[in-house]
């Protein structure tokens, strides 16, 4: 087996180590992505085999599994049989083989897939193959000239594959002459070039023609061409000393700043005196050219991600940033003659005796696959940037994911349920005797919902191409190299997303068996009969909720002397009296000094604030629910990147640390605790690493508590707006005078909504009640793009069924 010889299928078409890149149209993105090995033998032989499997699903196959899986008796079987071959490493299995007879020896071939068909050059015959039975469709021969002492022996222009544009399959023959087919075989034009195609020794590059969209590069050994594809006619050509070309990059690529992109694109020129000349294909100017890299021999030049790399035989890959200067030499062992592969942000690069290896080098990694972390990840990839993403679980999401957010949401969610049908439903002559719940199944259902999203996520990692690593991450902020299981990884960029865990009170252990934080509290097996919850945050609101509902008896002891203290007044009152109605107990302007365990119960000390009374509570389980610290530990940053005394790391408005290209977003640098607002930030910092000028607006952010009803609220409150002394006017709307509200029996709450006397802008929207937290963002998009209270009201809202009426009837 020879690993010089390891063609690998990217995205949705082959490739070669020893080949360009044929990339078919873009709706043919549905091939799936498997290694291809090429297997040859020694000396010459007599037939070859094809193998292909256009349904395989494999990933991230390392070389040496590949090879492997070959096994001895297979081994027998090719030899002296060059054969291109799928392997799925879980059955191995070939959906089909087919074999071919020619006159010589096979260096390597390469095929193009275009709809359902495959076609390859092999002894100057242009075949098409059906893809899914292996079936030949039609089939083209190719003259050849006659040559050595005037035995007409076929020269097999093994190694140079059609090209596909607007469904023209286009080939070049081995007399210098490009002939273009439709589907079915039919001719449609021929253009002779001025000069034979391989009065030359081939490369692997040198004669297979490129395209872009209407304008097909095909060369020779002294001539390169422009032809247009719609009529084979040759629109410019230039007398250049070819050795090898690189694939066109479009001037509409991602990468290429907006001002600069155009229609067109550029082709790259390896010359037989190793210079490296970038044409214009639309014309065959010259747009750029490098310094001569003195004793070294380069060959294969391709893009990749707006870099020109060109390999060297003296095992060195020089990359071209923008092609406009050597950002980087990539040392290898050995001679690099052949293309390197892109695929899945590595390259691979073969080497004459020394074999495959693969580099990886990255132009962001996001250290945290929470809310902020993926969105990041996302947002740069669709920028056109090469990212990895970190995290320590297999499943991607964060705490709002596994631990967090969507746990809590979903036991809200079923838990509201069962009291509905227990409480409510009669009054709509619904009758449901003994109504009952299992636990079981509300947890089952809620992890459920974990491994749907989590797929979500690794469907977007993927459709993205974003590496996603497993494992602890840390990084040396000198180098911006990040270590994970073992691994070095190079980039240019690194965003801290660690997020945040919980806070544990002075004295206070937690076991999470008894003493439980919210991760646990969103586990229980069974209901515990008194449940004490330290902390009247969301959190602790949302914890409360549900437990009471499923029949606990819930106390909530609280420091300050309200509930939800960052909600508006109003709002927190409202919600107090309405949970109290509920079961739920509440101390407010009370401390937890101590908490003793007995063998069957917790004995939980109280104090209160305002006047030093204790109380003692017995309960069951006690959840700590009093806020988040950052998460930063074991990731090498203690040193040199700077934090606040509560360990928060320190950024700057483009959420940079003060180590250059580090930088940092979401829970571990403050401020709101919200998935949301993790997003929003982690899109900016890529589109700050790509060059942006992005903001994100901390006053329309909204907050959410999801109890029944719920609370939401954006903007100032009433409280924050008198002691800042503003001018404002207050529209209020009861969901009682509400048709839809009242119909389904949610006309509990309000939407109060603050504006400015003198400029009629919204300062702040405050909602309680039901689907407060949809009607919430009614607000934050008038507020984003300053509204006045007047254009909501203006704006024609539904009616009788719609909620956002109350929100609509504020504004007058």
């Amino acid at each position: 087996i020879s690993t010089s010889r390891v063609p690998l299928l990217h995205e949705s078409y082959l490739t070669s180590s020893l080949l360009r890149t044929h990339p078919p149209p873009s709706h043919l993105r549905f091939i799936s992505c498997f290694p291809v090995i090429e297997l040859t033998a020694p000396s010459g032989f007599t037939a070859s085999s094809i193998i292909l499997n256009s349904d395989l699903k494999t990933d991230n196959l390392e070389i040496e599994e590949i090879l492997n899986s070959v096994d001895s008796k297979e081994k027998d079987v090719l030899s002296g049989d060059l054969r291109i071959a799928d392997i799925a490493l879980r059955s191995k299995a070939m959906n089909w083989k087919l074999h071919l007879s020619h006159r010589k020896k096979i260096s390597n071939m390469s095929l193009l897939r275009h709809r359902g068909n495959v076609f390859f050059i092999v002894d100057n015959v242009l075949r098409t193959i059906d893809a899914k039975t292996g079936e030949i469709q039609w089939e083209k021969e190719l003259r050849a000239p006659t040559y050595q002492n005037g035995i007409n022996e076929v020269r097999g222009l093994y190694s140079i594959s059609p090209a596909i544009s607007n469904d023209k399959i286009i080939a070049p023959f081995s007399n210098g002459e490009l002939i273009a087919f439709n589907e079915d075989g039919k001719k449609l034009w021929s253009q002779k070039l001025a000069t034979n195609l391989l009065d030359t020794q081939l490369t692997d590059v040198t004669t297979t023609p490129r395209v872009l969209g209407d304008t097909l590069i095909a060369t020779n050994n002294s001539y390169i061409y422009g032809i247009d594809v719609k009529s084979g006619k040759i629109l410019w050509s230039k007398s250049l000393q070819v050795k090898s070309v690189s694939d066109i990059e479009s001037y509409y690529s991602p990468l290429i700043p907006a001002e600069k992109q155009k229609e067109g694109g550029r082709i790259f020129i390896v010359t037989k005196d190793d210079k490296i000349i970038g044409l214009d294909i639309k014309n065959g100017e010259t747009v750029w050219a490098s310094d001569l890299i003195e004793n070294t021999q380069l060959f294969a030049p391709i893009m990749h991600a707006h870099t020109l790399w060109v390999t060297s035989n003296k095992g060195s890959m020089f990359a071209f940033p923008g092609s406009e200067s050597a950002g980087k030499v990539v040392k290898v062992p050995g001679n690099v003659f052949h293309t390197p592969v892109f695929t899945r942000n590595k390259i691979y690069v073969t080497t004459e005796g020394k074999g495959l290896f693969f580099m990886t080098d990255y132009d962001l990694i996001v250290i945290g696959g929470g809310p902020g972390g993926y969105k990041c990840a996302v947002a740069a990839a669709k920028l056109g940037l090469k990212v990895a993403c970190i995290d320590k679980n297999s499943i991607f999401g964060g705490t709002c994911l596994r631990v967090g957010c969507i746990l809590s949401k979903a036991l809200l969610h079923s838990s509201y349920q069962y009291a509905h049908t227990k409480n409510d439903l009669s009054k709509f002559g619904i009758k449901i005797k003994d109504a009952s719940f299992d636990l079981k199944e509300m947890l089952g259902y809620k992890d459920a919902r974990v491994q749907e999203l989590g797929k979500g996520i690794e469907y977007l990692f993927n459709f993205h191409k974003i590496t996603k690593i497993n494992g602890l991450a840390s990084f040396d902020q000198g180098n911006l190299e990040v270590s994970v299981e073992g691994k070095v990884l190079k980039t240019k960029n690194i965003v801290i997303a660690t997020g945040s865990d919980v806070i544990s009170l002075p004295g206070i252990n937690i076991d999470e068996k008894s003493i439980i934080s919210s991760t646990s509290a969103l586990s229980l097996t069974e209901v515990p009969k008194k449940l004490v919850v330290i902390g009247a945050g969301a959190i602790g609101l949302e914890m409360s909720s549900i437990w009471r509902r499923l029949g606990s008896e819930v106390t909530v002891v609280e420091f300050f002397d309200r509930i939800a203290a960052a909600m508006d007044g109003e709002l927190s009152k409202s919600l107090l009296s309405s949970l109290r109605k509920q079961g739920i107990k509440f101390l407010l302007s009370t401390k937890v000094e101590e908490i003793k365990q007995s063998s069957n119960s917790l004995s939980v000390k109280v104090c209160s604030v305002k006047d030093n009374q204790t109380n003692t509570i017995e309960a069951d389980k006690v959840l700590v629910a009093e806020g988040r610290k950052p998460c930063t530990e074991n990731l090498g940053i203690d040193e040199k990147i700077e934090k606040d005394n509560r360990g928060f790391v320190q950024v700057n408005n483009r959420y940079e640390t003060n180590v250059k290209g580090i930088f940092a977003i979401g829970d571990v640098i403050g401020g709101a605790m919200l998935a949301h607002k993790a997003q929003e930030e982690g899109v900016a910092v890529a589109e700050i690493i790509a060059g942006q000028v992005p903001h994100v607006d901390y006053g329309i952010i909204p907050s959410v508590i999801y109890t029944h009803p719920a609370v939401s609220s954006i903007g100032k409150t009433e409280e924050e707006l008198k002691n800042a002394g503003r001018e404002y006017k207050v529209g209020k709307c009861q969901f009682a005078a509400n048709g839809r509200a009242k119909i389904t029996d949610d006309a509990e709450g309000f939407v109060k909504v603050l504006t400015c006397s003198r400029a009629d802008t919204i300062l702040g929207v405050h909602i309680i009640g039901a689907y407060a937290d949809t009607l919430i963002n009614e607000a934050a998009v008038a507020m984003a793009y300053g509204a006045a209270a007047e254009d909501i009201y203006r704006i024609c809202h539904s009616h009788p069924c719609s909620l956002s009426r109350c929100v609509h009837r504020c504004f007058l």
